[in-house]
């Protein structure tokens, strides 16, 4: 019995040059009652079914010939036109039976070739087709590209037997991948409770993001609304706690009638809730899950919905004070933002590269020593204006502006300052607006009170540093006692209660040096960092007064002057001007607090001796295409 042509690569299948003989052949395959001819060592290459034919004394090796059931001969010709020739011979319409009998058939290299096709092919019309194959195949590769799939198209997936049947630690990394392709975070949330009630609870039972929801107590409003409204006392004085009433709501019968979760998965609801970026959620949605059956069966997942709330409704309505790493669909990005010789620059949490924004519109110069807050996507900050400018032309001084750049880098004023120049302005962002902590005597205009406010006090005290908890300012003072005994310093600070407008003045004793501080948000707690490493925390006592207490030391024996710190994804990054001594490998590691601590030098100019720093969420747009790693 004469081989396969010489021209035949046995190992692959593949054909070189000359046309099949079928004189040469010798075996057939029975298909569907069509007579297929090829060769056994041809075939045993190809495939293991055959080859363990082959190697044994079955009837089928004998006799030369074989018969195969449950496979239509049309499905059998293409995969042995791939043995033979090399041509995959895959369409839309044969994939299915083809991959399934190149499985059955165990035909290695043909396989890959039809995972790839499946793979290159994936659409939302054959997806739970192929999710079934790749299951019953055991295809991890195709498997994969489907995680892959349905993250890229969540929205349109998150409600099918396939996403449902997923085991949590799959769906947990889905909530936490920022590659996740979704328009906003409400989807993420909806994908999740279809996921712990198994398809029972479908999206139209909570609001999209353009719907309107007018649930919880009067006199909570939405920090999106933009009706007009006289008075700013809400900002203060209204800002209510409406989430006591629903700590534990007794009644969830008329709430789309959704049963409860009847299954372990509901243990999951918390967990995959604050896994998600929660707070991205939109005011209306977030409400819209007080009542919501599911989560009021879970006391944890209800506890971090009314976590979220509390902050889109309290002091800080902006991510950006809790630098949440946004996925990369939303087209936002987390910076640090500073001025310099009039020009914007951004430092990219993300890529740890720097961008320069000029800014063309810029009515005056900056110093980069004056203070820079944010509102989300919009940075204020003090300009200098020019005299002729000034909207108070009778003073000799030169004025100064409060300057807003918004989203589409348009820059307007928001407010004018004309008086003693030597008081320092002091800005802070809450509830927001941008509020200037300013001397009763000072002559000013509000230009945009949508955005801005003053806070007139007739204290006329520097302060260098300034910050705000809870619905607080703290304001320290620039002029410290210090202890002779101790050596140390005693550290005054000015509470500005926002809500009551009241004054109060607490003391931070015994401190080694209080020449430099700055601030850090992670989550809800707010840390205070003195150059002598001292980390302080603040916090509320059961007395409602404004509390300090010394965490740890990230550094001893010496004094740093910082620009700035942030907490991102649970890293310490520490801002300074110089980098003349490198203090990096002097810090002390605070696992449990921050897992890793860096350092980094954003301006190495002499001119510069002192910079303003403010977290910002700008558009990708802003941030140059070409990056540049630290």
């Amino acid at each position: 019995m004469s081989g396969p042509p010489e021209s035949l690569d046995l190992r692959t299948g593949m054909r070189r040059k000359e046309t099949l003989d079928p004189v040469s052949c010798d075996f057939v395959i029975v298909v569907d009652g069509k007579e297929f001819k090829s060769w056994r060592k041809l075939l045993s290459a190809a495939s293991k079914y055959f080859d363990a034919m082959f190697r044994s004394n079955m009837k089928e090796a004998q006799e030369g010939r074989v018969e195969l059931t449950g496979m239509r001969s049309k499905t059998f010709a293409t995969v042995l036109g791939f043995i033979h020739k090399r041509v995959p011979g895959l369409t839309a319409e044969n994939i299915d039976d083809v991959w399934e009998a190149a499985n059955r058939l165990d035909t290695e290299t043909y396989l890959q070739v039809c995972e790839q096709y499946v793979i290159d092919n994936l659409s939302l019309d054959n997806f739970s087709n192929f999710y079934q194959a790749a299951t019953d195949f055991n295809s991890k590769n195709v498997k994969d590209a489907m995680i892959s799939f349905m993250k890229l198209n969540f929205e349109q997936v998150y409600a099918t037997e396939e996403f449902l049947n997923l085991p949590f630690p799959v769906v947990l990394s889905f909530v936490e991948d920022d590659e996740l392709n979704v328009a906003s975070e409400e989807v993420v949330l909806d994908g999740i409770l279809s996921w712990v009630s198994r398809g029972r609870y479908r999206p139209g039972t909570a609001l999209s993001p353009d719907d309107k929801h007018t649930g919880g107590e009067a006199g909570a409003r939405d920090p999106d609304d933009q009706s007009d409204d006289d008075s700013d006392d809400w900002l203060y004085d209204n800002v209510k706690d409406y989430l006591q009433s629903d700590d534990s709501p007794d009644d969830t019968s008329n709430n789309s009638g959704l049963d409860h979760p009847a299954d372990d998965r509901a243990d999951y609801l918390a967990q995959l809730f604050t896994s998600a970026k929660i707070v991205l959620a939109s005011q209306s949605y977030l409400q819209s899950l007080l009542t919501n059956p599911y989560v009021c069966a879970c006391p944890s997942a209800l506890e971090v919905v009314q976590e979220a709330l509390k902050f889109k409704v309290g002091v800080y309505p902006h991510e950006s004070s809790l630098l949440i790493p946004y996925r990369k669909s939303c087209g936002k990005k987390n910076v640090v933002a500073y001025v310099v010789k009039s020009n914007l620059r951004l430092y990219d949490l993300e890529s740890r590269s720097l961008t320069t924004v000029k800014l063309k519109q810029l009515n005056g110069k900056c110093k980069t020593s004056d203070p820079v807050v944010s509102l989300g996507s919009k940075l204020a900050f003090v300009c200098a204006k020019f005299k002729s400018e000034c909207s108070y032309a009778k003073h000799k001084c030169r004025p100064k502006a409060i300057q807003i750049i918004d989203e589409n880098q348009n820059i307007s004023t928001l407010y004018e300052v004309c008086g003693n120049q030597a008081m320092p302005i002091t800005l802070v962002s809450a509830h927001g607006k941008v509020l200037n902590v300013c001397h009763s005597a000072n002559r000013s205009r509000v230009l945009d009170p949508d955005l801005f406010q003053t806070l007139k006090m007739d204290l006329n005290i520097h302060f260098k540093f300034s910050c705000v908890f809870d619905d607080t300012i703290l304001l320290f003072n620039n002029a410290d006692t210090y202890d002779e005994r101790h050596r140390t310093y005693n550290m005054t600070v000015n509470c500005y209660s926002l809500k009551s407008k009241s004054m109060s003045t607490v003391e931070i004793p015994n401190q080694v040096s209080n020449q430099n501080i700055v601030s850090v948000q992670k989550g809800n707690h707010l840390y205070l960092l003195l150059s002598s490493g001292a980390l302080l925390s603040v916090f509320r006592g059961r007395d409602n007064t404004i509390h300090f207490t010394v965490v740890n030391r990230l550094w001893r024996q010496f004094d740093w002057k910082l620009s700035g710190a942030v907490c991102y994804k649970e890293e310490l990054i520490l801002f300074q001007i110089d980098a003349g001594t490198d203090y990096s490998t002097m810090l002390t590691s605070l696992p449990g607090l921050f897992e890793k601590i860096s350092v980094k030098t954003l301006v190495e100019d002499m001119d510069v001796f002192d910079l303003s720093l403010a977290p910002m969420v700008v558009p990708d747009s802003w941030v140059s295409s070409v990056k540049v790693p630290e």
